[in-house]
């Protein structure tokens, strides 16, 4: 049987691994799609919240916690990140991400060579 410091230990563990896994989906799927569709000031609450948190256990001495909020900030701000600065969608950088931007694109540089070779 387990004494019960180990046994807070376990229930704490179990707990981290819960939490911290929870934000792995949502911050995969921002990665993949380069934005984020979640409540800004959910996620900013979130990221501040689990960042002095993790202080607070920090300071306190405990690992269980302090990697929780540790692990949920990193989240979070991933999360931030991308609903602050969105990637073209479909895109890997900077390149038109549909027809309509690539026609757009084109335009703009036709126009801006024409421009240049009637100066």
């Amino acid at each position: 049987m387990l004494r019960p410091a180990s046994m807070t230990t376990w229930i704490g563990s179990v707990g981290l691994v819960s939490f911290a896994l929870a934000w792995i989906p949502q911050s995969w799927e921002t990665i993949r799609e380069g934005r984020c569709g979640a409540n800004r000031s959910f996620l900013a609450l979130s990221a501040l919240g689990s960042l002095f948190l993790a202080g607070y256990a920090f300071l306190r001495g405990d690992a269980v916690f302090a990697s929780l909020n540790a692990l949920t900030t990193a989240g979070a701000l991933v999360n931030v990140y991308f609903s602050l600065f969105p990637r073209a969608s479909g895109s890997r950088g900077n390149a038109p991400s549909s027809a309509d931007d690539k026609n757009r694109l084109f335009f703009l540089t036709a126009a801006h060579f024409s421009d240049t070779i009637t100066e």
